[in-house]
């Protein structure tokens, strides 16, 4: 049988000779280095974060945080609260302090004026003066032009034709409605009212509500 010879190929000779070796060695590591930069830039690219432009949706979910300001004043109007009402004449310079609770639909406070301070009582649209060991039915609590402003009622049904400029600010919110020479500030949280302001042309109110509770049935 004729023996099969098969002549060494040229990389074959160099890795059996001490210089070719070193050769071939040589190129191995130029061929790892070339892959290796090849690889970085592609890596890179892969692993690169894709920016997104950030689209600003903060009133939107401010705005769903919020009850409807007709559910606050249906809340205010319906439970139990402190409050302080402030009223300053801008000509006289003089302040009215109303300072009381309502609860279960009584209001009892207090009226501080430059002629005393009296304590009053206010169920059923009847006024009382509380004295000492009695009480008197009294129409002088409230100034005749001051009534469309104390009167939470009242003020809530003139609002509803009013559309009002909103400012929001973290948790807090204002609404503003101008009619006229008047203008009205109301500042919310997310659930309550907390403060009237009322400028008119005469006077300033400022009406601060505190410790909004349900009227227990």
């Amino acid at each position: 049988m004729a023996k099969n010879n098969q002549n060494p190929s040229t990389i074959q000779k160099m890795w059996h000779d001490k210089k070719g070796k070193a050769i071939i060695k040589l190129g191995l590591w130029v061929a790892f280095l070339l892959l290796i930069m090849l690889m970085i830039p592609i890596m890179n690219l892969f692993n690169k974060t894709t920016t997104l432009p950030q689209i600003n949706e903060k009133p939107n979910n401010d705005q769903e945080k919020y009850k409807n300001i007709n559910e606050m004043w249906e809340n205010l109007l319906s439970f139990n609260y402190q409050y302080q009402y402030q009223v300053s004449d801008k000509v006289t310079k003089e302040t009215i302090l109303f300072q009381g609770k309502k609860g279960n639909g009584i209001d009892t406070g207090y009226r501080e004026s430059k002629i005393g301070i009296i304590k009053y009582r206010i169920e059923e649209n009847h006024i009382y003066q509380i004295l000492v060991d009695s009480e008197e039915e009294i129409t002088f609590l409230y100034e005749e032009e001051d009534k469309p402003f104390l009167n939470l009622q009242d003020l809530h049904t003139k609002l509803n034709y009013f559309i009002p400029a909103e400012t929001i600010s973290g948790t807090m919110r204002t609404l503003n409605y101008q009619n006229g020479d008047e203008t009205i500030e109301i500042t919310t949280t997310l659930n309550e009212i907390k403060k009237i302001r009322i400028n008119t042309a005469q006077k300033e109110y400022n009406l601060l509500f505190d410790t909004l509770e349900q009227v227990s049935e």
